[in-house]
């Protein structure tokens, strides 16, 4: 399960665990609506005719919103086609990005290449796309046999057991929560405060003046329809419906690079840099290993269990800006909380662990950019089948590794001595998230990731001891 944060991805501007796709048109289709016979204007690799979508009516259409940058969207891609075939005639899935053919193209052949799967889509679509209203890819909407929008749904429910719910005419096992999204304004404060007041014998609820907040925090369960996991601004921390794992490793991740910015903050990022140390195991639901695992399983349940252990948490503190300060008041806040409601606490400490460490083969510098000269973009290669970086900074690369290699068990340590800000040149074509077929890509240009233990700061959830805390001078 990909656990990209989003403050990251609008760095490097490249893949994630859900994207999010603009959608400017007022007029949307509701459920119950009758599609419009719109003109199917461009496909890449359909063998059927180009006409419209009036061309699917007898057929179940499902239509599959996707991004050449969104990497579960095609990570589901071999699960849709194999469905696509076994209801040959019954269903139609489709396909549809608003990414231009020149981006399309390579990539589904690259999948090909890779898997053996041969893939369609319609490209640079905008008017099917405006029809809807969602943010969040991947994203599917389904039509049935008579043109009729009758359901969203998320990736796991298009499923077999729902499929032959669909050819039987039922369409209310989808939850239809991808339609809703809340837009809120997160400052001064999220979770807004209020006193009970009783004014004319009539209790009401006041709230508190922002002039006489001094600090505040709030820890609850998931809330339905909350789309950004992270907001950081002075003073105040903000996160939304994140799991255990990845609310105390992005505070302690700040904490242990000291908040300077290139300091290496995105390696604490990822699940390889935590270590669940419980006795009692049914903690570990609360892991994102374990949601992993059920999801390798196809297990149906496996949303419903993530949900289930995911929360939001704010702290607000009027007192200070200083970026370190506020992590460590959150993480001893939130050791408190979450003692008294699961007994788990974190602590970071240097553990010996295996890492895959990246180092030079030789004094020879082949990344050095040419122009010496930093442009404004990475010129980045269809998600996942290779990178390329021109006149970008080593630093971006190590991230941009490090995001790509994010669902590996080792930790990805950087031993090149190249400085953060070093300018590179450098085109991987590569799987780029295998890190052998990365290594071998690597070699032209003298450097390799090696296997080793090394002793690193990690970050320690455990229900074994009493919480730790940051002293309030530090």
């Amino acid at each position: 399960m990909k656990k990209i944060f989003i403050m990251i991805l609008l760095v490097l501007g490249i893949g994630s665990l859900v994207g999010f796709a603009q959608n400017t048109v007022n007029n949307k289709l509701k459920i119950g609506d009758t599609m419009p016979d719109l003109p199917i204007a461009q496909t890449y690799n359909y063998k059927g005719p180009e006409k419209a979508l009036s061309q699917f009516r007898g057929k179940i259409l499902i239509l599959d919103f996707w991004a050449t940058w969104c990497g579960p969207c095609i990570a589901a891609f071999p699960k849709m086609e194999a469905l696509r075939k076994k209801y040959n005639g019954q269903i139609q899935i489709l396909p549809v990005t608003s990414d231009p053919l020149t981006k399309v193209a390579p990539l589904l052949q690259a999948i090909k290449n890779d898997k053996g799967i041969d893939l369609f889509s319609v490209v640079a679509d905008t008017a099917i796309r405006n029809l809807f209203n969602f943010r969040a890819i991947p994203h599917f909407v389904i039509i049935n046999k008579e043109g009729v929008y009758i359901a969203d749904a998320q990736e796991e429910e298009i499923n077999d057991k729902n499929i032959d719910q669909l050819l039987l005419g039922q369409s209310s096992m989808f939850n239809n929560k991808s339609t809703v999204i809340k837009r809120f304004d997160p400052a001064p404060t999220f979770f807004n405060l209020f006193v009970p007041v009783t004014i004319n014998g009539e209790k009401q609820k006041e709230n508190i003046p922002v002039e006489n907040l001094y600090s505040s925090s709030i820890l609850t369960r998931k809330i339905d329809g909350l789309v950004l996991p992270y907001i950081w601004s002075e003073g105040h921390i903000l996160i939304l419906n994140t799991g255990i794992s990845n609310i105390f490793n992005s505070l302690f991740g700040l904490v242990l690079t000291g908040g300077k910015p290139k300091s290496g903050h995105f390696y604490f990022f990822y699940d390889n840099r935590v270590i669940w140390d419980v006795n009692n195991s049914d903690l570990l639901k609360y892991s994102n290993d374990y949601i992993d695992d059920l999801i390798k399983d196809k297990d149906p349940n496996w949303r419903k269990t993530m949900d289930a252990h995911r929360f939001c948490y704010e702290m607000k503190i009027t007192d200070t800006s200083d970026r370190v300060k506020l992590a460590k008041q959150a993480i001893n806040d939130l050791n408190n909380k979450f003692k008294s409601l699961l007994n788990l606490s974190a602590y970071a400490e240097k553990r010996k662990v295996k890492c895959l460490v990246l180092r030079r083969t030789s004094e020879a510098d082949r990344i050095a950019a040419n122009n010496g000269m930093q442009t404004s973009l990475d010129k980045i290669k269809p998600t996942f089948y290779g990178s390329q970086m021109s006149g970008q900074t080593f630093y971006k690369f190590m991230m941009k590794l490090t995001i790509d290699l994010q669902n590996l068990k080792t930790p990805i340590v950087d031993e090149t001595g190249f400085a953060g800000d070093k300018l590179i040149d450098i085109n991987l074509d590569a799987k780029m998230t295998n890190w052998k077929s990365v290594n071998a890509a690597l070699v032209k240009y003298d450097l390799t990731f090696e296997e080793a233990e090394r002793v690193i700061d990690m970050v320690i959830i455990s229900d074994k001891k009493s919480p730790f805390f940051f002293s309030t001078q530090q």
